[in-house]
Order: C-alpha cells, then structure tokens, then sequence
C-alpha cells in the first residue's frame, strides 16, 4: 500500500485587502478569514469561512469559490477487465494486475456459458466521487439587517443573540414566533409572555383565539391581568409604577378600589385605553363561559369547542344571539343566556321567544313562558338569575366618569 504523506499546517495562497485595517486570507485548506492587520483576530467569529479563490474587495463584498467534495461508496459487480469504471474508484486504490485481469475475464467467460455460482464475478467497493463548485458572496451588513435576515430564515435563537448583542428590539423575535405559531398554553408562556409591549399583548388577546376551549381561556385570563386595577392605576400621573402583584391584589376590596379611584383627578389616555380593553376582554369571557354551558360544561367544551364559532358568537349582540337559537327551536340555549345574562335580555323576551317556531315543541322552552301564579298576578319567567360574576371595578360609575373619551361597550352589553 501506498504511504500518505503527512500534511504540515496550511500555508496562505491569497490574500487581498478588505478595508484599511483587515485583510482577506485564504489557505491550502479551503478557508477564508477577514483578519485585523493588527492581530490577524478573525473577523467574520470564530469559525472561518470556506472557500478556495477569492475576488478583490469592492463596496463591502467580495466574491469567493467553494468546492465541495463528496466521496459516494456502493458496491457493484466487477466489469470485465476487473478495473473501475470512468469517475470511479476502486477502494484502496490498487490497480490490476495483468494476471488478476486475465483471471477476471475467464471468470465472466465460464460464468455466461455455465451460469455457476462458482464463477459468478465476485462484487466489489467503489467510490463515486462527486465535486460541487458554488459562488459565493460575503458581503458587510448592519446588525439591523442581520438581524431581519436573521428572522426571515426563523433562526430566532441567532436572532435574539443578535439582538442583545446590539441592543436591538427582541419584540420582534418573540411577536415572529407567536404569530407563527398555534395559540396555546406553551406559547403564551415562551413567547407573548416575552413581549415587552404591553398594549399590543393586550391586543393579541382580544383578537385571536385557541383551538381548545382551556387554552383560550387562559389567554383572555392573561388579558385581563394585563388589565387589572394596579396596573392601570400604574399607569396613572402618581402612579407608583409597581407591577402585578396576584396576592397582592386579591387583598384589594371593590370598596377599596372605588376609594382609591376617588382619589384620581382623571385617567390618563393610557388608563382610558386599559379601560376599554378590560371592558372587552371582560365581555369575551362571559361569553366563553356562556358557550361552554351552551356545550354542555367543561369536559364538553373540551371536546366540541368551535373556535371559528366562538369568534363570531362573542361579538354578537345578546338579544340577536337569543333570537337565532330561538329560530333554531334550541331552548337550552335560550334559557342558559336568560338565566346568565337576563339583565340585558329580560326587558326583551316576548320578541325572543316569538321567533321559536310553531312546530317547536312547548316543553322544550316551558320554563321560558310567562304563567300566572297563585294570587292571579302575571309572571314572566321562572328563572333564577346566575350572573357569571360580580361586578368589575371597571364598570363602577367612578370608573365610567373617568373614561373622558368615552368607553365603547361591546356589543354584548347593547340591547337591540
């Protein structure tokens, strides 16, 4: 066998200038470098880049050829002179000797006129060696565009190390993320939970919606803490800029909080803004809680939970979404948003429980119709109220006086 020659440290066979104070080096080795003419530290990180020729610097880039080469091993039967093929290369890399040849042609020969295994050509290793040349271009960016390009290819890991690095903005990272993700429990955690604007987190909550009926809670929950009374008070001309605090605020009364409302001269646009988000995301609760008796309860809602439907059922009018089971003959459904939300709906129910259709059974919505007790007086309905919680400290009147630019109220608080 042949003997491998022992190879010394690469030597340099080019080099180029980058700018005044580096300069480009290439090796035997295939590898590139922007090297500091001061003390030859690698410019482009520790790790060097590859490449075999390179062109002269000009505004910021240069171009450089890679080779690539690929060693593909296989076995094939042996041709019939016993030598590689054309790009091929038998392994070890001994050539044939002329009696190993003529060997191999009479085993060919024997085996075509007998076809005994005994002669069959025996199989042998060769190697396919394959050379990939690509053109290459380095080329200066700023940190900002490194890191968009960064983000662009979802290398996020690199592009938040980028960010810190430079002090850029790693909202950006985490918002990718949670965009391009389903929403769910694990994602509100790793990357809304991240962001650090707290006006667009609040957003995200009233705009999207899980798949499954826990996760979706859970995100409106997370809006609501955004939300709370300390953070809006946080918020506020004298606030002490403290931030959540869940045992701390459990501790706080509805009495206490209308105390410390009283004691604000006004609501700054930012308080008004939280206002407003509270009130929605406080509306998309009671309705979830309202779809999830409408399913059947938890483990139900677990199992049937219609996302898409839930979007357009918590931003329809309560009297409208009355009306449409009542046309649909669901008396269940009926009943459930009298008995939750009865407040709103009670002034309006001989128009609801009109469009139930004639062929509806009476049974199916008994307990909805008006009766006349014992003492001849008309009752309209039978239901005991179960508002799905108590009031809010936003929807006090001290609150409502505070909101200078006028809080919008959903649509679920609007009778027709």
């Amino acid at each position: 066998p042949k003997k491998r020659k022992k190879r010394g440290p690469p030597l340099l066979v080019d080099v180029k200038w980058w700018s005044d104070e580096c300069l480009i080096l290439v090796n035997t080795a295939g590898e590139v470098t922007v090297a500091n003419v001061n003390n030859l530290e690698n410019m482009l990180g520790s790790t060097p880049e590859r490449g075999h020729a390179i062109t002269a610097a000009h505004n910021g880039q240069f171009f450089m050829l890679e080779c690539d080469t690929s060693v593909f091993s296989y076995s094939r039967l042996s041709s019939l002179t016993g030598e590689p093929l054309a790009g091929e290369e038998e392994e070890g890399g001994e050539e044939g000797t002329g009696l190993s040849q003529t060997y191999m042609v009479l085993r060919h020969m024997l085996y075509s006129l007998t076809e005994n295994e005994n002669f069959r050509p025996p199989v042998m290793k060769g190697r396919r060696k394959v050379i990939k040349y690509s053109l290459l271009c380095l080329k200066s960016v700023t940190p900002q565009e490194c890191y968009e390009r960064k983000m662009f290819k979802e290398e996020y890991g690199e592009a938040l190390v980028l960010a810190k690095q430079y002090g850029l903005d790693c909202d950006l990272v985490y918002q990718r993320q949670w965009y391009n993700n389903p929403v769910t429990i694990a994602t509100i955690q790793d990357y809304l939970s991240k962001v650090s604007k707290e006006e667009w987190v609040i957003q995200e909550c009233m705009n999207r919606a899980a798949r499954d009926y826990e996760t979706t809670r859970e995100l409106l929950q997370y809006g609501l803490v955004k939300t709370s009374f300390r953070e809006v008070m946080a918020c506020g001309p004298e606030g002490s800029g403290s931030r959540y605090d869940e045992e701390r605020e459990g501790e706080l009364t509805l009495e206490a909080m209308e105390t410390e409302l009283t004691k604000c001269e006004r609501f700054t646009a930012q308080q008004t803004k939280l206002c407003q988000y509270r009130h929605v995301l406080l509306s998309y609760m009671d309705s979830l809680l309202t779809y999830e008796a409408i399913l059947g309860g938890p483990i139900a809602a677990d199992e049937h939970f219609d996302d898409e439907f839930f979007i357009n059922f918590r931003s329809k009018n309560l009297v409208q979404a009355a009306i449409e089971y009542a046309q649909e003959g669901n008396g269940r459904a009926v009943e459930i948003l009298f008995t939750h939300h009865g407040h709103i709906i009670l002034p309006h129910s001989l128009p609801v429980l009109s469009n139930f259709p004639e062929t509806t059974s009476v049974k199916s919505y008994k307990s909805l119709l008006p009766y006349i007790d014992g003492d001849g007086g008309v009752v309209l309905m039978d239901l005991e109220q179960e508002p799905h919680r108590a009031h809010d400290w936003s929807e006090l009147p001290i609150a409502a006086l505070f909101d200078s630019n006028g809080c919008t109220p959903s649509p679920w608080q609007i009778p027709v």
